[in-house]
Order: structure tokens, then C-alpha cells, then sequence
């Protein structure tokens, strides 16, 4: 198995001085959703012993999905939003981006 080299999403939040308890719901939602991705990679060579094809192919579900947030939140900071929503959504595409480059790594490890 994997090891753990990546913190969870709410620690990356912390890191960048945002006060997440300022955050709007919908950013929390994205978040929590962010952490759970970032949880289920950590089983992923487990996964791929059983079934390397599936586990690209879910993986590049998760990378489709991942990246209509990362340009969603773009989108959300040029449109032009106060300082502290800017921090937040900045924050969580640098999580976001993260994600992309653990599960890019996976998909090259595990692709046939």
C-alpha cells in the first residue's frame, strides 16, 4: 500500500492561514469532498492488485470530476469576490491540484 505522503485537505486549508469556519457551505461540501478523495487513494494499490483496468478507470472518473471543480473555483475567482472567499477557493484548487498529481502518478503506475 501507499504511503501517506499527502496531508489531509482541511490541514492544507490550515496551512494557508484561511479560517475555514468562514467558508460557505458549499465550499465545506467541497472540502469534505476533497478529503474523501484524498482518503480513498490511500487504497488504491490495494485496488489495482485486483483489478489494475478498473482502477484507472475510476481513478480517471475522479480526475474528470476533480477537474470540473478546479475550473468551477477558477471561474469563482475571476469573477471577482472578496479577499477572503478568493483565499478559500485558491486554497482549494491548490488541494485540487494536489489530488490531479497523486492520482496522475496512479494512473501511470497502474495503467497497462
Amino acid at each position: 500500500m501507499k504511503s501517506k505522503d499527502a496531508s489531509p485537505a482541511s490541514e492544507s486549508l490550515d496551512s494557508n492561514t484561511v479560517d475555514i469556519s468562514q467558508i460557505g457551505p458549499h465550499s465545506k461540501d467541497v472540502l469534505y469532498l476533497v478529503s474523501k478523495i484524498e482518503e480513498t487513494l490511500y487504497y488504491v494499490s490495494d485496488a489495482a492488485k485486483v483489478s489494475p483496468e478498473n482502477t484507472v478507470a475510476c481513478l480517471h472518473s475522479i480526475a474528470r470530476s476533480l477537474s470540473w471543480l478546479h475550473g468551477g473555483y477558477y471561474s469563482l475567482i475571476l469573477a471577482g469576490t472578496d479577499d477572503l472567499q478568493r483565499q478559500v477557493y485558491f486554497a482549494l484548487i491548490q488541494d485540487i491540484s494536489r489530488l490531479f498529481t497523486i492520482i496522475h502518478t496512479y494512473i501511470l503506475e497502474y495503467q497497462a
